[in-house]
């Protein structure tokens, strides 16, 4: 049972980072809401800025699994969300009181998603094409293996997004979800650690 589960590891990362990105989206507008509301142009610029953001990280992704396929390398882009995520928790509210009182609000929006919520985003748009790059084996099947693993992080992503606005943000505090999710992504970089560290090297 441990062996068939080690054996769709990726699967899982993968699914967990969908899930994780999509959760850090929807909660990004519970941060900024108090400091500079709701509303569809924040909403907006928050999307926009997720988006840019895994889409860059999509592009370097690639490109880095290219140059160093490695487990292990996953593992420390996975732990580095992790630490970025937690530190965002503790921070949020010094950044959000500066930037909501010294800018304008459409400004404001963009300077606060960029500094909170950006990189983690990029980081977390790294981990399917590097998780592609390392389970692709057969070129005749190269279409297949990036449609499964598309389609895992998807599904992690509606899972993610429907925990997140029905249960986690109407049941938890915000800093509590934080550390849930990066004690999560913690968990699972270890373990690409652990598993395959040894053997590549």
């Amino acid at each position: 049972m441990q062996k068939r589960i080690g054996s769709y590891y990726l699967e899982f990362t993968v699914f967990f980072s969908g899930a994780f990105v999509m959760a850090y989206e929807m909660l990004a507008s519970r941060i900024l809401g108090p400091y500079l509301g709701t509303s569809i142009q924040v909403w907006t610029i928050i999307i926009g800025i997720f988006l840019i953001s895994l889409s860059l990280g999509y592009i370097l992704g690639g490109r880095w699994a290219d140059r160093r396929p490695e487990h292990s390398l996953l593992g420390k882009i996975m732990l580095s969300a992790s630490i970025l995520i937690l530190l965002s928790g503790f921070v949020y509210r010094s950044v959000l009181l500066f930037i909501a009182t010294h800018t304008p609000l459409l400004l404001a929006s963009v300077l606060a998603s960029l500094l909170l919520f950006a990189f983690p985003a990029f980081l977390l748009g790294m981990v399917s094409p590097f998780a592609v790059k390392l389970r692709l084996k057969q070129l005749q099947k190269a279409g297949s293996t990036v449609g499964t693993l598309y389609s895992i992080s998807t599904f992690g992503s509606i899972l993610g997004t429907i925990l997140t606005g029905f249960y986690f943000i109407p049941h938890f505090p915000v800093s509590s979800i934080i550390i849930v999710m990066s004690a999560g992504l913690l968990l699972i970089s270890l373990g690409l650690f652990l598993k395959f560290d040894v053997r590549e090297k």
